[in-house]
């Protein structure tokens, strides 16, 4: 089921980056926000998931959701120092 669960949160990852790839990033929030769903508060797995959706809500100018991303003080040493910005 693990198994599952992580395929699938990466499909929902990797679509999200497509789309915002394509400047679509309303769709991209949708399935990254999909793919978060997936997630638990504690796997470290989905660090990665979190801070590009704290990238997009950037690109969004929704500050207030890119600072999200400072909720996993716990996860700071898997974050790149670049997406740590998004704390401040």
């Amino acid at each position: 089921m693990e198994q599952t669960n992580s395929s699938q949160r990466e499909a929902l990852h990797q679509l999200s980056i497509l789309y915002s790839h394509l400047n679509r990033t309303s769709d991209a929030v949708k399935y990254i926000k999909l793919a978060i769903r997936t997630c638990s508060e504690t796997e470290i797995s989905c660090v990665p998931i979190h801070a590009f959706h704290g990238d997009l809500s950037k690109d969004l100018e929704d500050l207030n959701s890119a600072i999200l991303v400072s909720r996993f003080g716990t996860f700071a040493p898997f974050i790149l120092p670049s997406e740590l910005f998004l704390a401040k």
